[in-house]
């Protein structure tokens, strides 16, 4: 592992605890607040991500225009990916954040 590698997955380790915290969840109408679909508990995003992550659960996020917009850049393109997400369908990226998500 290169130390630029290194040094990311530290600092994204740090950060998983804002992933998606502030999407509103249809199911619900509130932020941070999802239904582990495997547990049928209430929980988190990125205590959610992170349990389906720890047993080899691939999950999606479906989300509306935008995404990205205002997140901060290379954190926001990582985390999904650092927690086991495998895709965003969405009907368009933040500019900023399109360009970072495809640089990693």
């Amino acid at each position: 592992m290169s130390s630029f590698q290194s040094a990311n997955s530290n600092s994204i380790h740090a950060r998983v605890g804002n992933c998606l915290i502030g999407a509103i969840n249809v199911a619900n109408g509130e932020a941070n607040n999802v239904q582990n679909q495997l547990t049928g508990e209430w929980g988190a995003v990125p205590d959610v991500a992170q349990h389906y992550r720890d047993r080899g659960t691939k999950w999606v996020v479906i989300g509306d225009h935008n995404y990205g917009e205002g997140s901060s850049r290379e954190h926001a393109a990582l985390e999904p990916r650092y927690l086991g997400g495998l895709a965003i369908i969405v009907r368009s990226f933040a500019r900023i954040h399109e360009v970072c998500m495809f640089c990693y």
